[in-house]
């Protein structure tokens, strides 16, 4: 894999990209680490954390795949979770 040139004004981290397509973070990352629904692959990593060239983003945005992701995170983030009976 060749390097890429990226201008540093076009990147991000799972909070640029999370603010990006209006869900929280958790979901950025939960896109990622599943490889759910062809989120685009991060550019570069520093330390622990991911880094996108957010136009890759943008494009993803406007695909079938983002809305179908957006819609599942809604559907997740709507949904009551069951609390565990305490003995």
């Amino acid at each position: 894999m060749g390097a890429r040139l990226v201008s540093s004004d076009d990147i991000g981290g799972t909070a640029e990209v999370a603010a990006l397509c209006r869900v929280a973070r958790p979901t950025v990352s939960n896109w990622y680490t599943r490889r759910s629904w062809n989120f685009p692959a991060p550019v570069a990593r520093v330390a622990a954390s991911a880094i996108w060239d957010l136009s890759d983003v943008r494009t993803w945005m406007d695909t079938d795949d983002f809305r179908t992701a957006y819609a599942a995170a809604e559907r997740a983030r709507s949904t009551p979770r069951r609390r565990r009976p305490t003995e």
